[in-house]
């Protein structure tokens, strides 16, 4: 079963109204509309389902602007369409500006219909793009965290390697130097290893810090990332 389009309609001419409805029906555009009248009704109806808003350009007591302005600061892609009698260029081009989808004049509600589809198509395009857009931000989050996770696995092995090293260095040289007598000149040499070796090992343990810490982040982080 087709689901009916959930459409807000501001305009406090009944007479209008009706025509819309009618209208929309005779092309084929199935709606459930919410007729509103005044500022505090559309607030309220802002808080239901919306697929399309319908907005007279100057209803009584609340400005057409007015609401497409309380509209996007809300729901920046939800379709609004002004049906008015008049609308001046200069209010068309600052309705657009202001994010109105298209503006159609009562005397011509034959060009509704299509406008209403081309809005609804153009904010499905735009949500597309958007979800499109959001999935390469993932994809590409998780091949950093894949890299980062392959480059700390990496690091560990190399860590780990050359710690090995640094302690068969370190072990022979406090050997060496144990058995030198206190003037020896060869300690000073020795001493120099023994301080960089020191201080290799201290480059090592970062390294190590970096690939314990990493994976625990990464896989986190993956599977907030992955794809539903």
């Amino acid at each position: 079963m087709k689901e009916k389009l959930r459409v807000l309609h501001l305009e406090d001419d009944r007479f209008h109204a009706n025509l819309t409805r009618a209208l929309l029906a005779e092309d084929g555009i199935e709606c459930e509309i919410v007729l509103v009248a005044s500022k505090a009704d559309f607030v309220t109806a802002l808080a239901g389902p919306i697929d399309l808003i319908l907005a007279d350009f100057t209803p009584p007591g609340f400005a057409g602007m007015t609401a497409l302005a309380m509209v996007r600061a809300r729901f920046p892609d939800l379709p609004f369409i002004f049906v008015t009698g008049t609308m001046g260029e200069e209010a068309a081009i600052e309705a657009f500006k202001r994010g109105a989808s298209d503006y159609v004049i009562k005397s011509r509600l034959s060009r509704l219909a299509p406008a209403i589809r081309r809005a609804l198509s153009e904010t499905k395009e735009r949500s597309e793009r958007r979800r499109a857009e959001e999935a390469r931000s993932r994809e590409n989050q998780l091949r950093h965290l894949q890299k980062m996770e392959a480059l700390a696995t990496l690091s560990g092995g190399i860590a780990h390697d050359f710690n090995n090293i640094l302690s068969c260095i370190n072990g022979y040289g406090q050997m060496l130097i144990s058995n030198m007598a206190a003037d020896d000149p060869q300690r000073a040499y020795i001493n120099s290893i023994l301080e960089a070796s020191a201080r290799a090992a201290r480059l090592t343990s970062d390294l190590l810090q970096f690939s314990k810490n990493h994976p625990g982040e990464q896989s986190c982080n993956q599977a907030e990332l992955r794809p539903q």
